[in-house]
């Protein structure tokens, strides 16, 4: 049957229309008409409310329950048999919880209120423990007793889970940023006061409970560090630097006497007048992990991001409870500057109905140092208006007084904001672990399964997190069986004590080979929050570069050390920041002092006459604007025997970051035989010059005289010549000469001739001596043009052809460019082959130095050079006369056969050769030939 004339069961969507079908008098409550006033009024505002309500009425807790309430239930789950339904068969899983809160409210008459309460429910076809935060009121019945149950609820399941979640990956970052072993510290400007974390304390020589002092900080650094520290400090304290600090120094503890290099890197914090209210950061000790500091410093530059984009917004406050911090949560949520949220400016960004009862809250709780925990609403930059939760408490400075308040605000809107808000955080954690410049993993206790590994892990292991992740140790990493990695993580389980090694040698397949990777490895067990042990976190630096590096060093030095004795040298070196030295064995006894006796450097032992000379250039090779080299010979003298050595000693500095000397070391050779073996050998070389001199002389003045004689033997001989050709063609023009005297004649002419050539062609070879001819820029195209014009008829007779490439200018003398070229040319021309027309191609290009000096022994720095060729189609020579042609008065053919005195070639080699070049020819017979010119500029 159908109640739909009851107005109190009207509207409602789905409840509605199904308690309308309802048939109620199956049930104790019976027909509606029936049903008490409060019953309808109830069951009309459940009907009709958008926030989840549930109602049990009567002694068997009759249910019903609105369209909000719906969704509760799951997917097949109890709706919509839970309708009418008794509550005890409904909710039999969770009776034993529900029950007795039941019957306190409609027994007692007393509301119950639960946050967050685990409650199991039976849905989606499983038990699930839920979360539910939800009021249990009275509602009374006709007669004035209380008739049912009315409870308003909603599930907070996803919150809960999604808050544990997180805290356990802020546990996991936070163990992380430990396993990265930092000293941290704070300074207070004001009262020149550290705190610092129980590493930070070990290394300055005091116990955990002991404070720092300014003045210990300093004490404790190197007395070379000390000046530059102190500067870089005061720069961060300056506001206007930004409060930036990192430095690299050495701090000794003062009882052990272990010295450490440490990465410093922190920060200024400062008020509203400027003045740096705060200076913290961290110290890293990088003595033996130099290569790894950059990586170290890329790891806390990741955590501290994510402590800096914490979701959370936060806050501090000064002891009357004025904040002097908020971060940049708190900055982007409201949209206000930092700056007006200081002070009490952060209680103009809450809603106006609860900002005043969240400032008398906060005030109440200040005033009487309580711990501060309100809910209000508050204004967002974009506009929405969202409730958070805001909490605080006392804490306290250095000293253990009271400092103010410091606490957090949080978004707590609603079950999906938060649950976008948990699984960005998520995703951001899971981001900065994915990120994080070492290898991290979890494995369960469960077969040593892999639940999490980043990329960093998947690399150094050589796979991909799908490879790694939801498999067990042995399956992900087959090849590590045996090597005991297994056994240390159950041992780890086991006990709860945290494995952590140094240079751990690991074998693992890495691209397809098996290979020997060493790691800094730290397993640390996880427990949940019933305090047991559920898996380890694994944390491993890849050190192997470093391990290889060292080990090649020891090779190194180890094969250093042989060759030093076996090429029997001295070491030195020179340690700058302690100002010592330290010499070998060899040069001790070479001096003739012991370690006791050169803390001064053994300078003393160095000869008079070169003492100020060896300092200054060891004072030059420490400067941080030299070179850092050291190279000397000098005398040194036994101490005892006064016996003298000539050493010849080099060096090289090692500068630190910032430039500063650290050590000068280096090797002495002792080169006394050497030396006095030069000096005779110097005093022969100058006796050989002064007799090359003597020579030289002479031969100047036999060329002179060859010259001389030269001239007028060609001149003496050509006037007879002349005499001989005029006579001959007398001779050749009388009528009554015979033809067999004719022929004579023609020879005597001819010989004449060939004569006359020779003579001018020896005059012109023995002038090309004559290296004081003026040079000038010349241009050799306009000379191969200019023998182009004077050959012309030539050419044309034969029908040739000359192709060039542009050619360059050079410095030279015209005359003897013009006879080279004229001479190479004419040569083509004439070693034409018979009925085939001559063709000259000349081609240029710049050569490469390395090219040039397979030609020329000593090149020219400051010059370019340029390779010439010049090739024909002619008959050719053979291979074996490549040089030969160049020889004066070489001839390959007959007289007869080919005209010419056999000097052009000669001449054209002495031409190349004036101007610093060479000349070369290249042919096989029938094949024509080339001739290369290599040329300076």
């Amino acid at each position: 049957m159908t109640y739909g004339q009851h107005a109190f069961l009207k509207g409602g969507g789905e409840m509605g229309a199904l308690m309308r079908a309802f048939d109620w008098e199956q049930t104790p409550v019976g027909d509606p008409d029936t049903w008490p006033a409060p019953l309808r009024v109830t069951v009309q505002v459940l009907l009709n409310s958008k926030f989840p309500m549930f109602l049990l009425w009567g002694d068997d807790y009759i249910q019903f329950y609105n369209d909000a309430y719906v969704p509760s239930f799951g997917f097949n789950g109890k709706h919509p048999k839970a309708l009418g339904q008794r509550g005890e068969e409904c909710w039999a899983e969770a009776w034993p919880l529900l029950g007795p809160m039941l019957d306190q409210v409609r027994l007692g008459g007393e509301a119950i209120w639960k946050e967050d309460q685990p409650v199991p429910i039976l849905r989606n076809g499983r038990l699930e423990t839920t979360y539910w935060t939800f009021s249990y009121s009275p509602v009374m019945d006709g007669d004035g007793s209380i008739g049912g149950v009315l409870s308003t609820c909603f599930e907070t399941t996803e919150k809960v889970e999604g808050m544990s979640k997180l805290t356990q990956n802020k546990n996991e970052l936070a163990f992380a940023i430990d396993a990265t072993e930092l000293g941290t510290w704070d300074l207070n400007p004001a009262t020149g006061k550290f705190t610092a974390n129980d590493r930070l304390k070990e290394w300055f020589g005091l116990k955990p409970e002991e404070e720092i002092l300014l003045d210990l900080a300093v004490a404790v650094m190197a007395e070379n560090d000390r000046d530059r520290v102190a500067q870089a400090i005061a720069r961060a304290m300056d506001h206007s630097s930004g409060g930036k600090y990192e430095e690299i120094y050495t701090i000794t503890n003062p009882h052990t006497g272990q010295s450490r290099i440490v990465l410093a890197k922190g920060r200024a914090w400062f008020g509203d007048d400027k003045a740096a209210y705060r200076f913290n950061g961290t110290l890293q000790d990088i003595t033996e992990k130099r290569q790894a500091e950059t990586a170290q410093r890329l790891v806390e530059a990741k955590f501290k991001n994510v402590s800096d984009s914490s979701p959370t917004g936060l806050w501090l406050s000064d002891r009357d409870g004025k904040l002097t911090y908020v971060n940049k949560t708190l900055v982007d949520w409201t949209g206000k500057p930092a700056e007006e949220l200081l002070g009490t400016g952060w209680a103009d960004a809450i809603y106006e109905e609860d900002k005043q009862a969240a400032y008398e809250n906060f005030k109440f709780a200040v005033e009487n140092r309580l711990v501060y925990d309100v809910e209000f609403r508050l204004k967002k930059s974009d506009g929405s208006i969202v409730w958070c939760n805001a909490a605080g408490e006392p804490y306290t400075d250095e000293n253990g007084d009271y400092a103010g308040y410091a606490g957090f605000c949080m978004d707590i809107q609603d079950l999906k904001d938060v649950n976008d808000k948990i699984e960005a955080n998520r995703r951001m954690l899971l981001h900065s672990f994915n990120e994080a410049p070492v290898a991290i993993a979890t494995i369960d206790k469960e077969n040593l399964t892999f639940r999490m590994a980043n990329k960093f892990y998947a690399e150094l292991v050589g796979r991909t997190k799908s490879d790694i992740v939801d498999k067990p140790l042995l399956e992900a990493l087959p090849e590590i069986a045996g090597q005991g990695f297994d056994k240390l993580l159950e041992e780890v389980i086991a006990t709860g004590v945290p494995f952590n090694s140094k240079e751990v040698a690991v074998d693992l397949v890495r691209d397809g080979h098996l290979e020997t990777v060493y790691v800094d490895l730290v397993y640390q067990p996880q427990y949940n929050s019933d305090n047991k042990i559920f898996g380890v976190l694994v944390v491993a630096t890849d050190v192997t570069a470093q391990v290889i590096a060292r080990k090649d060093i020891e090779a190194v030095q180890a094969s250093l050390k042989g060759a030093i004795e076996l090429a029997e040298l001295a070491t030195w070196s020179i340690d700058v920041p302690q100002k010592k030295v330290h010499y070998s064995q060899r040069l001790q006894d070479w001096l003739g002092i012991t370690d006791a006796a050169f803390l001064d450097g053994g300078s003393m032992q160095i000869h008079v006459k070169d003492r100020d000379r060896v300092n200054k250039a060891v004072m030059e090779a420490l400067a941080p604007d030299g070179t850092g080299e050291f190279d000397e010979t000098y005398t040194i003298v036994h101490a005892t025997t006064r016996e003298q050595r000539v050493v010849h000693s080099n060096g090289r500095t090692t500068f630190d970051e910032n430039k500063q000397p650290l050590m000068l070391s280096g090797t002495a050779q002792d080169i006394t035989l050497h030396q006095e073996a030069k000096l005779a050998l110097e005093a022969q070389v100058r006796q050989r010059t002064e007799e090359l001199e003597t020579t030289n002389e002479s031969l100047r003045l036999s060329n002179e005289q060859l010259s001389q004689y030269a001239y007028v033997a060609s001149h003496d001989l050509q006037e007879p010549l002349r005499k001989i050709r005029v006579f001959s063609d007398v001779l050749n023009e009388q009528k009554d000469l015979s033809a067999q005297s004719k022929r004579y004649v023609s020879k005597i002419n001819k010989s004449a001739e060939r004569m006359t050539l020779l003579i001018k062609d020896l005059l012109n070879f023995s002038r090309l001596n004559n290296l004081s001819q003026t040079k000038e820029r010349v241009d050799l195209d306009e000379i191969l043009q200019n023998v182009q014009n004077d050959l012309e008829l030539l050419i044309a007779e034969k029908e040739g052809k000359i192709v060039s490439d542009k050619l360059p200018v050079i410095e030279a003398v015209p005359l003897q460019m013009n006879q080279l070229f004229y001479n190479l040319v004419c040569n083509s021309l004439k070693f034409a082959k018979q009925d085939v027309p001559p063709v000259i191609t000349i081609s240029c290009s710049v050569m490469a130095r390395e090219d040039v000096q397979q030609y020329i022994r000593k090149p020219l720095n400051d010059k370019t050079y340029y390779q010439i060729v010049l090739r024909d189609n002619g008959i050719g020579f053979e291979e074996q006369y490549n040089e030969q042609i160049f020889e004066v008065f070489k001839r390959l053919h007959q007289k007869d056969e080919f005209s010419g005195s056999g000097i052009g070639l000669a001449i054209c080699r002495r031409v190349v050769s004036n101007h610093g070049g060479y000349l070369y020819s290249q042919s096989s017979l029938g094949e024509g030939a080339s001739f290369t010119i290599i040329l300076p500029e």
